[in-house]
């Protein structure tokens, strides 16, 4: 994947509690292909958004060049 490409970030929310007591989902988006990464959380907290980010796009895509957020 070319590291030109742009994801974004997003939480859905509330939920209703799973098993594994999710109530939230991080949702992140290429731009490009539109392929779509979907991580169940407990919490919105920021070390778990970065672990979520580090595992599953770094760890499997590379370096991004450009984040969007949506700030709140």
């Amino acid at each position: 994947m070319d590291l030109d490409y742009h994801w974004s970030f997003d939480f859905i929310e509330p939920l209703l509690v799973t098993s594994h007591t999710a109530k939230y989902i991080l949702v992140m988006v290429e731009y490009f292909s539109k392929s779509i990464e979907f991580v169940f959380l407990s919490q919105i907290s920021l070390e778990l958004a970065n672990k979520a980010f580090f595992y599953e796009i770094l760890v499997h895509f590379g370096v991004l060049v450009k984040i969007l957020i949506n700030p709140r």
